[in-house]
């Protein structure tokens, strides 16, 4: 047994655990329906809006830190940090995913300079933390609170329930005079569009679901495989959509920031019985062009396969980043270069598969051999090279035939070291499962 395993079995063991008894609050109630039945412990910390619990969801050992907001509105003070840093420490000690349920309205006005303390030392551990930390919100989560869900890895909120924002609507009219309502200032779909939350649902219900489904994802290698949903032949038109569904097994897929950049896909699924995180141009949205918010998400999407050590499957078909003078003063520049910086940085193993159009820049933003990817392969009818053919044959005054032949065509990329091996669409499950699983 692992020493992480010991240790958290020893925690159950211990003196001093209390047990639920008759006196539930509204935090513990949200982890009891959370976890396995009967598996909740709570573990003792002084009085405070926070509580402190370790239990097994699916059958996964964690461990659960939750702001009850009917306490002075969940208040982030000195024994709330006190609080959320033993959970950290016992996560980390044990070796398992640390989980919090959050509804809070901010900094402890009564604790006054102690809050700031607490919330500094939280955050900090929240940054060097090396387990998985998953943030649920309940409710309002107003400064601190809000910020900790920027440290944690992945970030679930219902709609219409859920709110973050730096500060409450009382302090701004107090500090500045503008009069706004919660939802103008935190609505957690405007925040899920801008990759505030990675999983947006329409109830506590789903969440909870969601919540689940990936922490197995996260805590188990290989599940039951499944066959595809979707097969492909070389004849068929089809959509990036129909080429993830022809990869993933049937069922499997869970997409992440679902409403933030949606010429972007980003998704963790499994294929033949592995886990595997797909990222995908989506031409149906502005023709997949990588704009300035395309480019962050994927940064972050990669940064997280890091962070869990995924293997990434990168499926291209854009014209490449958007050029114009509104996207250079977005930062397309800068986003970029957190691209590929962000790429090259994640050290598990990632194939990229050329599935239509990979014109200028997005063939090394979508990732190469030369970059770090272990293969590059492409589609028989993908077109690979500089820019639009349309562009090309204007500048340099040659016939677009031409350029199709000898400047974009699958073959030609491949003659020129830029694409590994040319496949057909039905065989993109065997190579992917062959090159990186």
């Amino acid at each position: 047994m692992p020493k992480g395993a010991v240790f958290f079995v020893s925690l159950f063991l211990k003196r001093g655990i209390v047990s639920i008894g008759d006196s539930m609050n509204r935090v513990i109630k949200r982890m009891m329906d959370l976890v396995d039945r009967g598996s909740l412990e709570m573990i003792p910390c002084a009085p405070s809006a926070v509580s402190l619990a370790a239990a097994r969801i699916k059958g996964i050992p964690v461990i659960l830190y939750g702001f009850d907001e009917t306490r002075h509105g969940g208040a982030f003070g000195i024994f709330e940090g006190r609080a959320i840093m033993k959970g950290f420490r016992l996560a980390e000690r044990a070796e398992v995913p640390l989980i919090g349920l959050v509804a809070s309205a901010g900094a402890d006005l009564i604790d006054g300079q102690g809050s700031l303390l607490a919330a500094a030392e939280v955050f900090k551990a929240g940054h060097d933390v090396k387990v998985p930390h998953f943030f649920l919100s309940y409710g309002v989560c107003i400064g601190a609170s809000a910020y900790l869900a920027s440290l944690a890895d992945v970030v679930f909120a219902v709609k219409e329930k859920s709110y973050f924002c730096l500060t409450g609507p009382k302090i701004v009219e107090a500090s500045i005079f503008e009069k706004a309502s919660l939802k103008e200032l935190g609505d957690s779909e405007e925040f899920a569009a801008i990759g505030g939350c990675d999983f947006l649902k329409d109830s506590e219900e789903e969440m909870v679901e969601a919540m689940g489904k990936l922490l197995l994802y996260i805590k188990r290698e290989r599940r039951c495989f499944k066959e595809p949903i979707k097969i492909l032949s070389e004849i068929d038109s089809f959509s990036m959509e129909d080429v993830i569904l022809s990869l993933a097994d049937r069922d499997s897929l869970m997409e992440l920031w679902q409403t933030w950049a949606p010429n972007v896909l980003t998704l963790f699924a499994y294929v033949e019985g592995h886990r595997v995180a797909i990222i995908a141009n989506h031409p149906a949205y502005a023709g997949g062009v990588i704009d300035s918010e395309g480019a962050n998400k994927m940064a972050s999407f990669y940064s997280l396969c890091e962070r869990f050590r995924l293997p990434v499957v990168s499926l291209a078909d854009t014209p490449g980043f958007l050029p114009g003078t509104q996207s250079e003063r977005e930062g397309m520049l800068l986003s970029g270069g957190k691209l590929l910086k962000a790429y090259m940085n994640h050290r598990a193993p990632k194939l990229t598969v050329a599935v239509g159009k990979v014109l200028g820049g997005s063939y090394m933003a979508m990732g190469s051999p030369a970059m770090g990817a272990k293969a590059y392969l492409a589609f028989p009818k993908a077109q690979i090279g500089v820019m639009a053919p349309e562009l090309e044959s204007e500048i340099l005054k040659i016939g677009r035939t031409e350029i199709g032949e000898t400047h974009l065509s699958s073959p030609s990329a491949r003659e020129n070291g830029l694409v590994d091996e040319i496949i057909l669409p039905s065989e993109l499950r065997r190579y992917v499962r062959r090159t990186i699983l």
